[in-house]
């Protein structure tokens, strides 16, 4: 039977459509699992510049390097990792443990986003996620010019966090924490690989006999394991479990099309080449990657490896790029600069862009500083600001925020397109 939690905690902040909020609800279920009624107070911590943007911020968390936590940073980003908060005294109070790294859905109105708990704050209130999660919900936390975090969510923010859940290894960021959500939420245990790398015979990514997406699996003793999925999210988490083997792809189920009304031909020649090889044969530039950036530069391909993806499409297509292993192959700075000191041209209007234009991104409220690139594709007719890209971060083409929404690194600066 569930067990209702009568502790006092408190919400810390009262909405400014509120003149008050109801106390904290907090239920353990019969599996153990953690229902919490409350407010969301926007966490900074973990975030660079913590103390300045939040007057109670730290740049540490309670997850960091140390002690299992595996994204980029020592800590916990707040301004690109979705995570929620729990009091000091937690356990003590509920005789529940929630461990670093167990994984919520927090829901507000008719919005949700997966999380991961990430740090411990004080013994008096609940309610807490990052700036990430917040933005997630729907929720503007920033001041007029982004500069100070002023609010977080109002009461209503239930978070339903799975206990034992923690999976610190797959969970690294933003998108693979949603995809790992999204396999919790259901009910599904996630992907595991059937059989030993070595006895994969090969890999068809098609329809099922229901019509659904999935992975079918073959073994070397002739054994067949269907792996479904129903997006790029997940499909990546399975292609990037897989060793190399042969994939056969018929007309890929369950990837976005590509938009490409409006192609200008006449200078869109090597564009046009550069975009397709994204979209329908990214394993081969996921394996290029791997040659020669792995593991000298990188413990693996995902990790910081933006520009070799986008370098690596260039050397496969037979087209100009700038020597594998030299700065301008790791480096976004230094690849923007090999560029266009080569002919390529500077896009500073996001609507004049076309498919193959490579965008450069960097951190909001860091105009100089730019820390991402990736292949455009088209523009989102159903979410204004969103496109459809190829980068290092999913297995194909996925959609992205130009403005630097919770789901991205950074915003979008300029492109620059090549001859």
């Amino acid at each position: 039977m569930s067990k209702i939690i009568t502790h006092p905690w408190k919400n810390r902040r009262i909405s400014p459509d509120e003149p008050g909020m109801p106390d904290p609800v907090v239920m353990i279920q019969d599996d153990e699992r953690v229902l919490i009624v409350a407010d969301a107070d926007t966490d900074a911590d973990g975030s660079p510049d913590a103390v300045e943007i939040d007057p109670t911020g730290q740049r540490e968390t309670s997850l960091r390097r140390g002690n299992g936590w595996r994204g980029e940073g020592d800590y916990v980003n707040a301004r690109v990792i979705p995570y929620y908060v729990i009091p000091g005294n937690w356990r003590k109070v509920t005789g529940i443990a929630v461990k670093m790294g167990d994984v919520a859905k927090i829901s507000y109105k008719n919005r949700y986003v997966y999380a991961i708990c990430a740090d411990v704050g004080g013994e008096s209130f609940i309610g807490e996620a990052s700036i990430a999660a917040v933005e997630a919900l729907g929720i503007n936390p920033w001041n007029k010019n982004k500069k100070k975090i002023i609010r977080g969510v109002g009461y209503g923010v239930t978070y339903e966090i799975v206990t034992g859940s923690a999976s610190l290894n797959s969970t690294i960021n933003f998108e693979t924490i949603q995809a790992y959500g999204r396999e919790l939420f259901r009910e599904n245990p996630p992907f595991s690989l059937p059989v030993k790398h070595g006895g994969i015979a090969g890999v068809e990514l098609r329809a099922d006999e229901n019509g659904t997406p999935a992975a079918i699996i073959t073994s070397t003793s002739g054994e067949q394991v269907v792996k479904r999925y129903s997006d790029t999210f997940e499909l990546g988490l399975v292609l990037q479990s897989l060793p190399r083997v042969k994939i056969a792809i018929h007309s890929p189920p369950g990837l976005p099309a590509i938009n490409v009304d409006g192609w200008n031909h006449k200078s869109g020649g090597s564009a046009e080449k550069f975009v397709s090889l994204f979209s329908v044969n990214y394993r081969a530039i996921r394996e290029a990657v791997e040659d020669w950036f792995v593991p000298e530069y990188s413990p693996k391909a995902t990790i910081n490896g933006c520009v070799a993806h986008q370098v690596s499409c260039l050397k496969l297509c037979a087209l100009p790029y700038p020597q594998l292993g030299s700065m301008a192959s790791i480096n976004v700075d230094y690849f923007a600069e090999w560029a266009l000191k080569n002919g390529w041209k500077k896009i500073t209007h996001r609507n004049d862009m076309l498919p193959g234009d490579i965008c450069v991104s960097g951190p909001i409220g860091h105009p100089d500083q730019f820390d991402h690139v990736y292949c455009f594709a088209s523009f989102s007719a159903e979410h204004p600001g969103y496109a459809a890209v190829f980068d290092n971060q999913y297995f194909g083409v996925h959609p992205r925020s130009l403005d630097g929404a919770a789901s991205t690194i950074g915003e979008w600066r300029y492109a620059i397109r090549m001859p």
